[in-house]
């Protein structure tokens, strides 16, 4: 009993001393040398399996980085595929005169607030795109093109404060009769907010009602065409002894969730 008892001890001590060998005998000459020599094929192996975990385990790891890199890829890919569909089932405006252009960078004015009052996409020039055209997302109006260059271009949106557009407001409940809608000045806020003023006192207007473009295209059909959707009336702010009375406007589209949007480059008519 007392002889395995004592068999652990010299076990351990054996160890630690063939490790002190493995490690320092390269320096040594002559006994160190000869352990050395009989000591290192004995734990050479177990170098070696260490080495090897560690060889399958970076390999793992680069797998795995490359799936992770497929998988954003493909995601990205039906995004993009989804945004197409979408788009070009809708049949104003038309499918064949619009760039489909990516988000690739973006600016707020406001700090800390994430809505941008301008985008920066990968279409430029090189693609038809020219400074004054529409930029859309179904039937909704989300900017215009402010800045062009070769192989991208710069958008302001509608809730940038230097964006203005004449609107018409629609009735939630229009009725077949009606022929004319309020008109006012649609102009962007900060953080993205929008307002329509200079409505006048006489016109009625409600919240839910729509807001959408009067038009402000050129002979050769760049710019904004009619009957685009840039919201809907959130709250109304009437005084009986102003001349005009104003909007809040609720954005029909958010790019926050929107990595694709669309350049119409042609008239609509």
């Amino acid at each position: 009993m007392k002889q395995k008892n004592s068999f652990l001890p010299v076990t351990v001590i054996c160890l630690v001393i063939a490790s002190l060998l493995y490690v320092f005998a390269p320096r040594g000459e002559g006994f160190f040398s000869v352990l050395n020599l009989i000591i290192r094929p004995v734990l050479s192996p177990f170098g070696a399996l260490g080495t090897n975990r560690l060889s399958e385990l970076d390999t793992v790891k680069a797998e795995n980085r490359k799936l992770l890199e497929k998988l954003i890829t493909f995601q990205t890919i039906i995004i993009e595929n989804n945004a197409l569909r979408d788009q070009f089932q809708t049949t104003y405006p038309k499918s064949n005169l619009l760039v489909p252009a990516r988000i690739i960078g973006g600016q707020s004015l406001v700090a800390l607030v994430n809505s941008f009052e301008v985008v920066i996409l990968d279409k430029g020039r090189k693609d038809g795109v020219v400074v004054g055209q529409a930029v859309v997302v179904g039937k909704y109006l989300v900017g215009k093109v402010e800045r062009v260059g070769e192989y991208g271009s710069r958008a302001m949106l509608v809730g940038n404060p230097s964006f203005s557009l004449r609107v018409k407001i629609i009735p939630k409940d229009l009725e077949a009769q009606t022929v004319s809608f309020p008109l006012g000045l649609l102009k962007g806020k900060s953080a993205g907010q929008m307002d329509v003023e200079n409505v006048l006192l006489s016109e009625k207007i409600s919240v839910g009602d729509m807001v959408v473009s009067v038009g402000d295209e050129d002979e050769n059909g760049i710019g904004i065409m009619p009957d685009l959707i840039v919201g809907s009336v959130g709250s109304v702010d009437k005084k009986p002894s102003a001349l005009f009375q104003s909007a809040q406007i609720s954005p029909g589209i958010k790019l926050s969730n929107k990595n694709m949007v669309f350049v119409v480059t042609g008239a609509q008519r």
